[in-house]
């Protein structure tokens, strides 16, 4: 498995190509044995038996103010913060003390769970924002009337209006005739959105590779059609993420002799949220019986061949009981390229995984994930 993972360590560098991210294997499952740099994005390459502890590990790395090249300032917890001594006296102006103090202890673990989570962005347009926007088209005049609130946990404030043309750009905090009390609230969101270094978020992926045989047994570019698909297709936004791949063999005979993952391999699948793309590689005999009838090897031309039936047996045999994870919104592709044809049918699956950042539990075994 070490020479695979170096093998696809190797793939990755060559699609990624970008100076700013950082490709490498690695044997632990910590992130406390290799540097994380703030200013980079990293790619990492493990085993697939090493997800079991990806959402320990991703609460550790998160919660953990011990970036080693971060100076106290520039902690997650200082543009909360700001925003919180601006946004507290309002609350208290219309509420009271009491009542605020409360509202503040409860908005400062929201904020701050979600800037380390989903960076600065979050708070305004992630998945639990701060911020909210509503719009009403004009019939006439072509123009879109805007309204901006300020979510105080239960309770929203319209802090401010605006009017664009259709079709015509604006940045989130730009444009708005802001309400004169809500004046120092929103010059202080604006400038935490703007500071550079907040609207930097680094990201961190995890991929965990499982396969049946060595990398030169397979198509050559449909490991690359792969790797790609798993570097930019899931959840190319979030920070943090961790993404399942398995590249596994389809036999006519369905040979039994063909490795399976673990006891220990398939409990880590557990960890399969269910959002599966599959890309299948026909071998050249497939291939090539269309070519020679000029026509384009579809679905529709697989499914009247065996393909699928090899392909099932194969999918129950690599995944066991966790066939569940193949939830009927899986998106099929199939691997068209001609070039480097191999003598067996292969397929990839690509799922992504929960890793303790979101609010739903993928916990196994009544497992308790401690940051």
């Amino acid at each position: 498995m070490t020479d695979i993972l170096s093998q696809i360590t190797k793939i990755i560098k060559e699609i990624v190509g970008d100076n700013n991210t950082n490709v490498f294997t690695t044997k632990s499952a910590t992130y406390d044995t290799f540097p994380v740099h703030s200013t980079h994005n990293q790619i990492v390459i493990r085993p697939l038996s090493q997800l079991i502890s990806l959402p320990m590990q991703t609460k550790r790395h998160i919660f953990s103010d011990a970036y080693q090249d971060q100076k106290k300032y520039h902690n997650p917890d200082a543009p909360v913060r700001k925003i919180l001594d601006v946004a507290t006296k309002l609350v208290t102006s219309k509420y009271g003390k009491q009542r605020s103090m409360r509202w503040r202890d409860q908005m400062y673990d929201l904020m701050n769970q979600i800037v380390r989570i989903e960076g600065i962005k979050g708070l305004f347009s992630g998945s639990r924002p701060i911020l909210e926007i509503k719009e009403s088209s004009r019939e006439n005049d072509f123009e879109i009337d805007e309204e901006l609130f300020f979510i105080f946990y239960n309770y929203k404030f319209k802090i401010g209006i605006r009017s664009l043309k259709f079709g015509e750009p604006a940045e989130l905090l730009d444009n708005w005739e802001i309400s004169e009390e809500y004046a120092i609230l929103f010059s202080t969101l604006k400038e935490v959105y703007n500071n550079q270094f907040y609207k930097k978020a680094q990201q961190i992926s995890d991929l965990f590779i499982w396969s049946d045989a060595a990398i030169d047994s397979f198509q050559e570019s449909f490991i690359k059609h792969t790797l790609s698909h798993a570097i930019n297709s899931v959840e190319p936004r979030k920070n943090y993420r961790g993404v399942i791949v398995l590249l596994g063999s389809i036999t006519e005979n369905n040979d039994s002799l063909l490795p399976k993952p673990s006891s220990f391999e398939r409990l880590c699948l557990q960890r399969a949220i269910g959002r599966v793309r599959i890309i299948y590689s026909p071998s050249k005999v497939y291939v090539k019986s269309d070519i020679m009838k000029s026509k384009a090897l579809t679905l529709e031309r697989l499914e009247e061949t065996d393909f699928f039936e090899n392909l099932e047996v194969r999918l129950i045999d690599i995944l066991g009981e966790h066939t569940n994870i193949l939830s009927p919104n899986v998106s099929e592709i199939i691997h068209e390229s001609t070039q480097h044809l191999v003598d067996k049918s292969s397929f990839s699956l690509i799922s992504n995984t929960w890793n303790a950042t979101w609010h739903e539990s993928l916990e196994i075994d009544g497992e308790h994930i401690m940051s």
